[in-house]
């Protein structure tokens, strides 16, 4: 792995670079973002820790991206905006994680918790922004599931909500002026399934059949 990391280092060598177990990645302004791998083992031999692989630029965007793995978990990933030092960490391997084509637009799930989140995040040239959170409730007899299905466009997601072994479609879709608006034929809200738009528009996306 630090072999195929090295090759991702020297196409970066203003951006990031390692020290033995730290990875440092050095934004244009701002602090620098220090990432050292580390492990603690009990007296039992149980052991946990963290190790980071730099994996490179984001597709067509300007984050970096980190891998962290972990002993005893999925791995998540570290987004850096080389510009201003600023980030964003998201759980992908187990759950749901998805970047739109240009990856402006990072969707993200996680049901393994009391409540099922669904989140979107903007990746724009002024940092990572939070633009979409919806949460599904649990019970003790059921909860959310959440399956990407696919990005119909730029702009437009869509997952299938799972719960009690029904299927629930659901299309989300941004306007040009930022604002969500979801789509499904299920009553989301009256199974427990609400949404919420974050940032400057902050408010409830419209609900649409």
């Amino acid at each position: 792995e630090r072999q195929w990391e090295s090759t991702n280092l020297a196409r970066d060598k203003a951006g990031a670079a390692r020290n033995d177990a730290s990875l440092t990645l050095n934004p244009k302004t701002g602090a620098k973002l220090v990432l050292t791998d580390w492990q603690s083992c009990s007296s039992q031999g149980e052991c946990d820790g963290e190790r980071f692989l730099y994996l490179g630029v984001l597709g067509r965007s300007p984050y970096r991206a980190v891998e962290i793995q972990y002993e005893h978990d999925s791995p998540s990933l570290v987004l850096f905006d080389p510009s201003n030092g600023t980030g964003v960490t998201v759980h992908y391997g187990s759950e749901a994680t998805s970047a739109n084509p240009p990856d402006t637009l990072l969707l993200s799930a996680e049901d393994m918790n009391d409540a099922t989140s669904l989140l979107v995040t903007r990746l724009g040239s002024d940092g990572p922004a939070l633009e979409l959170q919806c949460l599904g409730t649990r019970s003790e007899s059921s909860s959310f599931g959440v399956a990407f299905k696919r990005w119909s466009a730029d702009s437009s997601v869509e997952v299938v909500l799972i719960k009690a072994g029904q299927n629930l479609p659901v299309r989300f879709e941004r306007g040009a002026e930022g604002a969500w608006t979801l789509r499904s034929r299920g009553d989301l809200k009256g199974q427990g399934f609400e949404c919420r738009q974050r940032g400057a528009a902050s408010a409830a996306p419209s609900a649409k059949p």
